[in-house]
């Protein structure tokens, strides 16, 4: 007998000898789809990199002009890969400060990181051991920003990691490659160039797209001008100050928020 005429009906799989037909194999979509998602972080972070790029010219140049070998500064570039704590220890190996007090003032410079890591560990889930370890490493403040950004504009979206590192590799090459001809021109670059102002018009770029309701607006009005008082506080520990102000002025603000 045969079905009737327009019927979708399909013979079964198992009323026969055939092999029953299997799905095909997703994991080449997902490849494709996690390396769009890659090369999109990387191109939307492009124009951050001209502030990293900036930022690493500088250090390249001040690890030369205080006595550093061009080895020297490329393996200070690739093992710290933290411009502001990398300017503050050059400074304070220039003047004779004790490997202790250049130590200490580096890692406060860098505690924002572990703010930063708090933040992003909301979004960025399992991960492997690997890609705890790079994620953490190259983390950079116009990467976590933009990065961010996007997770809150797209909750909903996959392969968060992937535009994260995508987002790094970028500010990763304008870092070295900044680095690099820093390193190469020394003191030939004139101050007068005042390129170092690149990095604050850059990051707070990237961080307008964040302020989008009254906690984050709080937040951010405490913490500017906590830095501005506190700007003159030694070994820039300013920065620490305003990112713990704009941080308890957030919370409480949500906490009435929610009342």
């Amino acid at each position: 007998l045969h079905p009737p005429r327009g019927s979708s009906r399909a013979p079964s799989a198992t009323a026969s000898n055939d092999v029953p037909a299997t799905r095909p194999d997703p994991t080449p979509i997902t490849k494709r789809a996690a390396r769009k998602i890659f090369w999109l972080g990387f191109v939307q972070m492009l124009p951050g990199a001209t502030g990293s790029f900036s930022v690493g010219l500088i250090c390249g140049a001040a690890a030369i002009a205080a006595g550093m070998s061009p080895l020297a500064s490329m393996a200070m570039a690739t093992f710290g890969f933290a411009g502001t704590s990398q300017l503050v220890v050059v400074q304070l190996a220039t003047v004779g400060a004790t490997l202790v007090v250049i130590a200490l003032a580096g890692l406060i410079v860098n505690l924002r990181y572990m703010m930063f890591s708090l933040s992003l560990s909301r979004y960025l889930t399992d991960m492997t051991g690997t890609q705890r370890f790079l994620a953490t490493f190259f983390m950079t403040d116009p990467a976590y920003a933009l990065s961010v950004a996007r997770y809150m504009q797209h909750p909903d979206d996959d392969y968060r990691y992937e535009f994260y590192m995508g987002a790094t590799l970028a500010m990763s090459l304008g870092w070295f490659a900044g680095t690099a001809l820093g390193t190469a021109l020394g003191t030939a670059m004139p101050a007068a160039w005042q390129i170092e102002f690149c990095v604050p018009l850059t990051f707070l770029a990237m961080t307008a797209a964040t302020v989008r309701d009254r906690p984050t607006v709080i937040a951010a009005t405490v913490s500017g001008i906590t830095a501005l008082l506190a700007v003159n506080l030694p070994y820039r520990a300013g920065l620490l100050a305003a990112a713990l102000a704009g941080i308890c002025a957030g919370y409480i603000a949500e906490t009435w928020q929610r009342r």
